[in-house]
């Protein structure tokens, strides 16, 4: 959910192509954590279903935090200083 409003904030500047590239590498990074952590393959264990859902949760924090990365480290996203006043009540 907080991956898609930093999409969201992409696109509206009009620079859409970092968000598209972090999820096209999270589709098969979640695929491939799930199908390790359901079968239990290379030493993981075999989690089953809850592997299925660490895996999607674990992709999503990832999307997350690399999409504030990119919104807090380059431009144009910089220049809005999305992350300067978290901490103030408005």
């Amino acid at each position: 959910m907080w991956f898609l409003a930093i999409r969201s904030f992409m696109a509206a500047v009009n620079c859409p192509t970092p968000a598209l590239w972090i999820t096209l590498a999270a589709i098969p990074t979640n695929a491939l954590l799930a199908y390790l952590l359901i079968t239990g393959q290379f030493g993981l264990p075999q989690l089953g279903l809850f592997g299925a859902g660490l895996a999607t949760g674990l992709v999503n924090s990832a999307t997350f935090l690399a999409g504030i990365w990119f919104v807090t480290q380059y431009r144009p996203f910089r220049d809005y200083q999305v992350l300067r006043s978290l901490w103030q009540f408005d």
